[in-house]
């Protein structure tokens, strides 16, 4: 009786086991062992690191690192162009137009003026012609700037850049249909022949012919040969009465 018990008990055991290795290999096919048991005809691999190998040892390369196919570069970012860079357009000199510097006088003065140191072979070192303004009229001139500015159209000097000087040469252009008489006067009786502080002129002379009206203080030799060149260039009949008058009169 006992050996048909224990007979029971071994084959319930077997069914259970058996069952339960149905179940399991159910759950997951990979297991079974029609899978496992077989090997198919495709080649099994193995990873190692970064690199895979079949089973006899062979690299199998990256299909992504095929050198027939070309390289994918990632997008470079976009340039954007540069700012053209402006530049401030130049002046265009018209042509025949010539630079005139505001502190030169009128292209006639000065010719004027220039011919008449040559005439009269003035002795002064460093001679220069400079424009007289209404800032320096009565330095220069004996006028009141207001004077100046209301009679005067054109005016010039001609005195030596060495310092302290004795010589002055001035021109005036008086506008037309002012009284070229009264300026005359007004320069003749104005005018500073200590000027220079440190010097003085010899003398002082005062001279018109037509609108044009010179002014001399000089040494007397000076005064005698611009008045000579003066009357020369316009002729003796065109030149107005002689004013002069000696340093300290």
């Amino acid at each position: 009786m006992k050996k048909i018990v224990m007979l029971l008990l071994a084959l319930v055991v077997c069914f259970s086991l058996v069952a339960c290795g149905k179940d399991e290999v159910e759950e997951n096919p990979s297991l079974s062992g029609e899978v496992s048991g077989e090997v198919s005809g495709d080649v099994e691999t193995e990873v190692s690191g970064d690199v895979e190998t079949d089973v006899s040892g062979e690299v199998i390369e990256d299909p992504v690192a095929d050198p027939d196919e070309p390289a994918v570069m990632p997008d470079e970012p976009a340039v954007m162009p540069e700012d053209p860079v402006v530049t401030p357009d130049e002046p265009v000199e018209e042509p025949g137009e010539e630079y005139v510097d505001p502190m030169m006088t009128s292209t006639a003065m000065k010719t004027l003026v220039d011919k008449l140191n040559t005439t009269a072979n003035v002795q002064v070192n460093a001679p220069f012609d400079m424009k007289i303004d209404r800032e320096a009229a009565w330095n220069d001139l004996g006028l009141e700037a207001e004077v100046f500015d209301a009679k005067i159209v054109d005016s010039v000097k001609s005195e030596s850049m060495m310092m302290p000087s004795n010589h002055s040469l001035c021109i005036v252009e008086v506008k037309a249909g002012e009284d070229v008489a009264s300026v005359k006067d007004a320069i003749f009786k104005n005018a500073n022949p200590r000027k220079w502080i440190c010097a003085n002129a010899d003398k002082v002379l005062v001279v018109d012919s037509g609108n044009i009206v010179m002014l001399v203080m000089s040494t007397e030799e000076n005064c005698t040969n611009l008045y000579n060149a003066f009357a020369g260039h316009f002729g003796a009949a065109n030149v107005g009465a002689k004013l002069e008058r000696l340093f300290g009169e």
